[in-house]
C-alpha cells in the first residue's frame, strides 16, 4: 500500500483547530486507499525560544540556586531511569514550571540574597517556562490526558537539566545546540501522536487504524566526514562481509549504470532485518514510555503495538540505541551515487519532450547546482570539497542523501496506518548524536522521507496556496503557478521564492514523486487553488514564470588586461572563493573582467573572511565592489525562445543603474544586479509588464494550466468560502467602543494581535498583513466621523490622528522595555521625533503617555519643544496642587540633534539650554564642536558646564553583520561611511577633547542606524555594545551618564509582513543595558527613539476620489487609475521612498467586479492624485477590488501619521492637506497652523 507524505510547519501544529486539519486530512487520505506519513515542526516559536533559552543559560550571572546540590531539583519530585549516571528529572503536570532554589552552597560570584536570587533563576529559565506553559496549554487544548502528556514532561524535564548544564559550563557547543532545539520537533510529535490516535479512532469502525510515533533520526542518517569515495570503499566492504555471512553474493548495484537512484531496498537482502544485531537498532524503550504509549492506544480503542515503537529517545534527548549501521554505511554511499540519480531526475526529459543534452561531468558531481548532494545544510555556503567540515556543519548544517529505502521505513512504521515523526533534525552517522539539517530542514525531511517510501506525492501545507509569479506581498496581482517541474520549482525557490526550501525538492526528483503546495486556510482548496511540482512541467512552450528578487547581496568585479588569452584565470577566481567559503551565484565575463555574486559569505560582506578574500584577488587585479545590492531575475522556461516577448518589458530598467546582466545556462532565468534600493520597484513594473499586461494571455494560460487564480481572488475566496468564515473568530458587533488602553499595549507587546473590529465590506486582513492598530478608521462610527469632518475642508481632504492609537502604542513599547531596562538600576527614556509628526495635541497624548522627551534637528523645532514642555510641567504642577502634592517640574527633556547646522542655529539652541534648562545638546564630530565653541566665543556669556553628547558613526557590520541593511530604503539608513551622520569613531576622542576644550560637560553618546527597522530586534541593543565598546576604546566612558540607542522601529506596512517583536527588543536590551552599566559605572539613563512607531498607524490621509479612469494596453492588460483629491504634496513617501501605504475605502462593500466584455482579468489599481507628476501615486497596486470605487467616495490611506504633513508641499500651488485630531474624548478638532 502507498504512503503519501504529509509536511506540516509550525503554525499547522500550533492549536486545536489545526491539529483537526491535519487528523481530517489523514482520513481523507486513508479514504483513499494509501498510508500516511506525517512530518510535523515544532510548534509555533517554540524553536526560537530554545535559541532565546540557549542565550540566557550562557549569559545569565550565577546564583546561589546554581549549587551543584540543587543541579537536579528541577522544580519536583526526581525519579525515573538513570541518565549517564544523574538520576533523570521528572516534570510536574502543572505548567508552573518556576525554579526551586534550595540550599547547599554557592557559587563563585553566586548573590547570597534569596529575593534576587529567585528573580535571577527566573529571568534565566523564563524562555523555558515559557516554552513548558505553552506545551502543557496546548495539551490540554487537545484533551490529553496525563499518562499522555508524560514523555513531554520527560522530555522538558530534560530541557530544564541540560539548560542548567550549558549554565554551569556557560558554553553552547553545536552539540549541545542541536540537542536543545530538537527538543521542540520531540515534543509536538509526542503530542501528535496521541491527539491523532484518539481522533482517528472517533467514528472509526471495530479496527481504528494505529498511530505510530517514528524518530525521524533512527532513519535520516547523515554522511559521515570521510566523503563519498571512503564511504564507497567501506561499503563495498560491508557488502563483502554480508555476503560471506550469507554464503550469496552481495546484492545489486542500485546505485551504479545510468545515474539511477541508490535504492536501498534492492541493496538488502530480503531476509536481511534492520533490527539483527549490527545491523539496526537494539532498543529497550523506557517503561514509562512504553506504558504510556500502551495507555494510549487502549483509550482510543486501538490494540497496543506488537513491537515497541523503534528509536525512542531516552530522557537525554539522544537515541538508546546506535543507527543501524548498514544504515549509516549506505547513506554515506549514497552521497556520491545519488548524485547521478538526482541529475537525472532533474534534468529528465519530459515525457513527450525533446531530449535535453546529457548532464556535463562537472554537473554531475554537483559543482554546479548541487542535484543530489546529500541534503541538509549542503548548499550555498556548505564546505566545499578541499574543506573539513567544523561542528557547525556536522550538527546544525547536517547532510543526509537522498534515497530510496522503503524496507527500512516500514520496518519502522510497524504496521501502523498512520505514522508520525519529525522534521528538522537527524542523527549523525559516527555516535548516533542528534543533529539539525539546517535551513528549510523540515521542508527537507519531508522530501527525503517521500523519496524513501517512493511515495505516491508529497504535500507540503503552509500559509499560502503555493508559489506564485512574484512574491504576493508586495504584488497584489501575483498569481499562482498550478504546474511547475522540479527544476523550475528549485529555481524559483532558489532565486527568492520563500515558500518551500529549494533542497526539498531534489530528494522528491530522485525518487520521481509529485509534490503539492496546500494552504492550510484553505483546506478544501480545488486542483486549481494548488501548486503541484512534478518531473513536467505545464508546457514546454518558451513563457515567463514569475519575477523575483532577492537581497543583500554582494557583487565583485575583478578586471585585468592580463586576463585575456590567459589559461585558468576565472579558474583561479574561483578557487580563491572556494578557498574562503565564498559560495559563488551569478557570473559574468568578459576579455578583460569577470564579475561574480555570492550567494553565502562566511561573516558576511562587511566581515573579515570577504576583506581577506578582495585582498587576494587584489593582489593580481583590481577589484570592485557593490553592496548591498538587490537581484532581481525573470524566471520561466526556455527563455532564450521567449527573448521578443522579453524585449519590451527592458523598457523598465530605464533609468536604473544595472551592475550586471546574468543568463542561466539552463535558460531558466535572466537576472539583473541593481542596487538594493531599486529592487522592490523594478520587481513591480516587470511583473506587471511580463505577467499582469495581457489578461488575454493570462486567461489562456490560467486554461492551459500554468497559471492559476490571483493572489487577490484567492483571497477573496477565502473570506468567502464556508470553511475559511468557519475558522474565523466572530465579528465585532458595530459601533463597539474602542478597547481600553491596556488591552491594546497587551496586544501591541505580544506580536500585534488583533484589537479592533473589521468594518462590514473591508477586504480581511490576515495577521501580519497590516497592523491592527492602522485600520482604526475602518471602524463605522470612525469611518462616519471622519467623512463628515474632511468633507467640511476645502480641498476635501485632511490627515487625521487618533490620539488613542497613539497613547496606546506608546504605553506598549513602554510596557516592553521599561522593565527589562531598569532592572539594572539604569531608567528608559523614549524621545518622539518631532520632525516626524509635530502636531502638538498628538505630541501631549504621547507625553501623557509616559515618553519621556521631545528630539528635534533644528532651532524652530526646539522652540516648539520648549513650548510643549512648559505646558506638560504647567498640568503637571496644576494637578499636584489639586492633590496636595508638590512633585519635581522636570518636565519632558529637549534633545537637540543637528548635522552640518550653522553655528548661529546651534549656538541659538546652547543659549536656550542654558536659560531654560532641560535641553540636550548631541554633536556629531569636532567640525560642530569646533564651531559651536567659537560661535559662542563671538556672542560672549557664560557657557561652561553646558552638557553636550556626541552622535556616533558605527559600522553597519557592527549592527547587522553579514545581513542587508533592514531598513526599508537605502535613503533612510543612516550608519556607515557612505552616510552623512555621525562621529566617526576615530574622530571620537578628537571631538570628546575638543568639548572638554570648551569648558562643557561631555554626559552621553548617541548613535542612529536607520530607519523602518521590523526584523532585527537586537539592533538597539547592539547599538548599546557598539556605542559602550566605542567609549571603552576613546577613554572616556568614566564621565558618561546616559547612551541613545537610536531609534527607527518600523510599522507593518505591506501584506505578510510580521509586526517588530517589542518584547525581544526588551530582552535584547536588557542585556545590552546590564553589561553597559557595568562597563559605566555612571551610567542612568538609556534613551530610545521609536520614531515613526507610535505615530505612524495613528494617522490616515483621508481624500475623496475625483474620478476613475480605466486604460486597456495595446495586448489587453487594463490598468485602473482612482484619482483623489490630494497626492504628493501631501504625501510624499511613496514618490521618495517608495513607501507603500496601503489604501481603503470607506463605508462601502468592496463586491468584486464581474470580468469586462473581452474577458480579461480586473487588472492593478492605482490610487493617484491630481499633481502633474508620473509618482504621483499615493497607493500602488491597491488591494480593493476595481470597480468599487467611484467618484465621490471616501478612501484613507493608512499609516499617514509620520513623516506625512510635515513634509507637505505647495507643489503645483495646490495646498497640503490640513490637519485633524480625533482626541481622546471623541472629538475631531483641526489644528491650528501658524
Amino acid at each position: 500500500m502507498d504512503w503519501v507524505v504529509l509536511k506540516f510547519g509550525g503554525t499547522s501544529v500550533a492549536r486545536l483547530a489545526r491539529w483537526r486539519t491535519i487528523a481530517n486530512r489523514a482520513k481523507e487520505v486513508l479514504a483513499e486507499g494509501r498510508r500516511v506519513w506525517i512530518v510535523v515542526s515544532a510548534v509555533s516559536q517554540v524553536t526560537n525560544a530554545l535559541e532565546r533559552a540557549l542565550a540566557d543559560a550562557v549569559s545569565a550571572p550565577f546564583s546561589a540556586a546554581d549549587a551543584p546540590s540543587s543541579l537536579y531539583n528541577l522544580g519536583g519530585p526526581t525519579g525515573g531511569a538513570a541518565v549517564n549516571g544523574a538520576p533523570a528529572a521528572s516534570v510536574p503536570s502543572s505548567p508552573a514550571l518556576m525554579p526551586r532554589v534550595t540550599s547547599g552552597g554557592s557559587l563563585p560570584g553566586a548573590s547570597s540574597d534569596c529575593d534576587d536570587d529567585d528573580h535571577v533563576v527566573a529571568q534565566r529559565l523564563r524562555e523555558y517556562s515559557w516554552i513548558a506553559t505553552r506545551h502543557e496549554e496546548l495539551g490540554t487544548e487537545l484533551g490529553l490526558t496525563d499518562k499522555e502528556m508524560a514523555p513531554v514532561r520527560r522530555l522538558l524535564g530534560e530541557l530544564r537539566r541540560l539548560l542548567e548544564g550549558v549554565h554551569l559550563t556557560k558554553e553552547a557547543s553545536p552539540r549541545v545546540r542541536a540537542r536543545v532545539v530538537a527538543f521542540g520537533e520531540l515534543m509536538s510529535s509526542h503530542l501528535g501522536r496521541a491527539f491523532l490516535q484518539r481522533e482517528l479512532a472517533s467514528g472509526a469502525g471495530v479496527a481504528p487504524p494505529r498511530v505510530k510515533r517514528v524518530d525521524a533520526r533512527s532513519l535520516l542518517v547523515a554522511v559521515s566526514d570521510d566523503g563519498a569515495a571512503a564511504a564507497a570503499t567501506v561499503l563495498a566492504e560491508e557488502h563483502g562481509r554480508q555476503a560471506a555471512s550469507r554464503g550469496a553474493d552481495g546484492g545489486g548495484g542500485g546505485g551504479g549504470g545510468g545515474g539511477g537512484a541508490w535504492d536501498l531496498d534492492r541493496e538488502a537482502d530480503g531476509d536481511a532485518s534492520p533490527h539483527e544485531p549490527g545491523i539496526g537498532l537494539d532498543v529497550d524503550l523506557d517503561a514509562e514510555l512504553r506504558a504510556a504509549d500502551e495507555a494510549i492506544a487502549r483509550s482510543s480503542g486501538a490494540e497496543p503495538a506488537a513491537v515497541d515503537e523503534q528509536a525512542e529517545e531516552n530522557p537525554a534527548g539522544e537515541l538508546s540505541g546506535r543507527p543501524s549501521a548498514l544504515n549509516g554505511i549506505l547513506h554515506s554511499a549514497a552521497k556520491a551515487s545519488a548524485v547521478a540519480a538526482a541529475d537525472s531526475a532533474l534534468y529528465a526529459s519530459p515525457p513527450g519532450g525533446g531530449a535535453d543534452p546529457a548532464p556535463s561531468a562537472a554537473r554531475s558531481r554537483g559543482v554546479a547546482f548541487g542535484a543530489g548532494a546529500p541534503m541538509g545544510g549542503g548548499g550555498p555556503g556548505a564546505p566545499g570539497p578541499m574543506s573539513e567540515r567544523s561542528d557547525e556543519d556536522r550538527f546544525l548544517r547536517a547532510d543526509v542523501a537522498p534515497v530510496i529505502a522503503r524496507s527500512f521505513c516500514e520496518d519502522a512504521a510497524g504496521g501502523a496506518a498512520v505514522v508520525i515523526t519529525q522534521g528538522f533534525i537527524a542523527s549523525t552517522a559516527d555516535e548516533g548524536e542528534t543533529c539539525l539539517l539546517g535551513r528549510g530542514g523540515s521542508d527537507t525531511s519531508g522530501g527525503l522521507f517521500a523519496c524513501m517510501l517512493r511515495a505516491a506525492r508529497l504535500e507540503i501545507w503552509t500559509d499560502v496556496h503555493g508559489m506564485f509569479s512574484a512574491d504576493p506581498r508586495q504584488v497584489s496581482a501575483a498569481r499562482l503557478l498550478q504546474r511547475l517541474s522540479y527544476r523550475e520549482a528549485q529555481e524559483l525557490a532558489a532565486m527568492g521564492a520563500k515558500v518551500l526550501h529549494p533542497r526539498c525538492l531534489v530528494p522528491a526528483a530522485v525518487a520521481n514523486v509529485p509534490v503539492e503546495i496546500r494552504n492550510t486556510e484553505d483546506v478544501h482548496a480545488p486542483k486549481e487553488a494548488v501548486t503541484r511540482i512534478e518531473a513536467a512541467g505545464a508546457s514546454e512552450r518558451p513563457e515567463v514564470l514569475a519575477v523575483t528578487r532577492r537581497e543583500g547581496i554582494a557583487m565583485v568585479t575583478v578586471s585585468t588586461v592580463g586576463m585575456w588569452g590567459a589559461v585558468g584565470f576565472v579558474a583561479q577566481v574561483f578557487n580563491a572563493c572556494a578557498r574562503f567559503g565564498c559560495s559563488v551565484d551569478l557570473i559574468a565575463t568578459s576579455q578583460y573582467a569577470v564579475s561574480l555574486t555570492f550567494d553565502h559569505v562566511p561573516g558576511g560582506p562587511e566581515g573579515p573572511v570577504f576583506r581577506r578574500l578582495l585582498g587576494v584577488l587584489r593582489c593580481s587585479a583590481h577589484v570592485e565592489t557593490e553592496y548591498p545590492c538587490a537581484v532581481v531575475s525573470v524566471v520561466g522556461r526556455r527563455l532564450r525562445g521567449a527573448l521578443p516577448s522579453l524585449g519590451p518589458a527592458l523598457s523598465e530598467l530605464s533609468g536604473v543603474e544595472c551592475h550586471m546582466v546574468s543568463e542561466a545556462a539552463e535558460d531558466l532565468n535572466m537576472s539583473f544586479v541593481v542596487s538594493q534600493g531599486e529592487g522592490d520597484g523594478l520587481l513591480c513594473r516587470l511583473h506587471k509588464r511580463l505577467l499582469e499586461a495581457t489578461p488575454g494571455e493570462a486567461e489562456q494560460r490560467v486554461r492551459s494550466g500554468s497559471l492559476g487564480p490571483s493572489w487577490t481572488e484567492l483571497r477573496a475566496r477565502m473570506t468567502s468560502s464556508p470553511s475559511a468564515l468557519a475558522a474565523k473568530p466572530p465579528a465585532s458587533p458595530p459601533h463597539q467602543p474602542l478597547p481600553p488602553a491596556s488591552a491594546v499595549a497587551d496586544a501591541i507587546a505580544l506580536g500585534g494581535a488583533a484589537i479592533a473590529g473589521e468594518a462590514p465590506g473591508v477586504p480581511e486582513l490576515s495577521p501580519g498583513e497590516a497592523a491592527t492598530e492602522s485600520t482604526w478608521f475602518l471602524r463605522p462610527e470612525a469611518a462616519a466621523a471622519l467623512q463628515e469632518v474632511v468633507a467640511c475642508t476645502a480641498g476635501r481632504c485632511a490627515f487625521v490622528y487618533s490620539a488613542a492609537v497613539a497613547r496606546d502604542r506608546a504605553q506598549a513599547l513602554l510596557a516592553a522595555l521599561r522593565r527589562p531596562v531598569e532592572a539594572s538600576g539604569v531608567s528608559l527614556r523614549l524621545l518622539h521625533a518631532l520632525k516626524a509628526n509635530d502636531c502638538e495635541p498628538l505630541v501631549e497624548a504621547l507625553l501623557a503617555a509616559g515618553s519621556g522627551g521631545i528630539e528635534c534637528v533644528s532651532g524652530a523645532e526646539v522652540e516648539a519643544a520648549l513650548r510643549l514642555r512648559a505646558a506638560t510641567i504647567a498640568a503637571d504642577l496644576a494637578s499636584a496642587s489639586a492633590l496636595g502634592s508638590g512633585p519635581e517640574d522636570t518636565g519632558p527633556m529637549v534633545q537637540y540633534t543637528p548635522n552640518f547646522a550653522s553655528g548661529s542655529e546651534m549656538h541659538q539652541v546652547a543659549t536656550l539650554a542654558m536659560r531654560e534648562g532641560g535641553v540636550s545638546i548631541v554633536l556629531d564630530g569636532p567640525e560642530a564642536v569646533t564651531e559651536l565653541a567659537a560661535a559662542c566665543a563671538e556672542a560672549g556669556g557664560d557657557y561652561a558646564g553646558l552638557e553636550v553628547g556626541i552622535r556616533v558613526d558605527i559600522q553597519p557590520r557592527d549592527l547587522w553583520g553579514d545581513a542587508a541593511a533592514p531598513t526599508h530604503h537605502a535613503k533612510v539608513t543612516t550608519a556607515g561611511a557612505g552616510q552623512k551622520f555621525g562621529c566617526p569613531r576615530d574622530a571620537l576622542e578628537e571631538t570628546a577633547a575638543a568639548i572638554r576644550a570648551a569648558g562643557w560637560t561631555l554626559s552621553g553618546l548617541h548613535a542612529h542606524a536607520g530607519s523602518g527597522i521590523l526584523l532585527k530586534p537586537e539592533l538597539w541593543a547592539r547599538t548599546c555594545d557598539a556605542l559602550v565598546g566605542a567609549a571603552l576604546e576613546a577613554g572616556i566612558g568614566a564621565s558618561l551618564r546616559w547612551l541613545d540607542c537610536g531609534g527607527g522601529m518600523g510599522v507593518v506596512e505591506r501584506p505578510g509582513q510580521a509586526p517588530l517583536d517589542l518584547l525581544a527588543v526588551g530582552k535584547h536590551l536588557g542585556r545590552a543595558v546590564a553589561e553597559a552599566k557595568r562597563a559605566l559605572p555612571d551610567l542612568r539613563e538609556v534613551r530610545v527613539e521609536p520614531g515613526r512607531y507610535c505615530v505612524a498607524p495613528a494617522g490616515a490621509l483621508v481624500a475623496q476620489v475625483t474620478q476613475v479612469r480605466a486604460k486597456r494596453a495595446a495586448g489587453g492588460g487594463r490598468t485602473v487609475f482612482v484619482g483623489v483629491s490630494t497626492g504628493m504634496n501631501s504625501l510624499v513617501r511613496p514618490a521618495m521612498y517608495g513607501s507603500h501605504h496601503e489604501a481603503f475605502l470607506l463605508g462601502e462593500p468592496a463586491t468584486i467586479a464581474p470580468k469586462d466584455e473581452a474577458g480579461g482579468a480586473p487588472g492593478a489599481v492605482h490610487v493617484v492624485g491630481p499633481i502633474c507628476e508620473t509618482g504621483d501615486v499615493l497607493c500602488a497596486n491597491a488591494r480593493f477590488v476595481p470597480g468599487t470605487a467611484k467618484a465621490g467616495q471616501w478612501i484613507a490611506v493608512a499609516n499617514a501619521g509620520a513623516y506625512g504633513a510635515v513634509m507637505g508641499s505647495r507643489y503645483n500651488m495646490r495646498d497640503p492637506a490640513p490637519e485633524a485630531v480625533l482626541g481622546l474624548d471623541g472629538v475631531i478638532a483641526f489644528v491650528a497652523r501658524a
